[in-house]
């Protein structure tokens, strides 16, 4: 998937963080997302209620991205 290219705006303290730790966790869902359509906003509670699902969680993918910044 060359040309894949995912992103999502954060508030500058999850950016601050991530650069403490070195690295984010990442969880893909293997399961489509009902209320997730592209184009549409949804709401905090419901991606939380989505992502913290146990049967969500028991069939996703869990990485651990290490974080760095390019200088150029």
């Amino acid at each position: 998937m060359p040309y894949l290219h995912a992103s999502c705006p954060v508030p500058d303290q999850w950016t601050t963080a991530a650069h403490e730790r070195g690295a984010v966790y990442v969880i893909l869902a293997s399961r489509p997302w009902p209320q997730g359509a592209p184009g549409t906003e949804v709401s905090e509670a419901q991606l939380r209620d989505f992502a913290g699902d146990p049967d969500v969680l028991g069939s996703a993918a869990h990485c651990l991205v290490p974080v760095s910044t390019i200088n150029g």
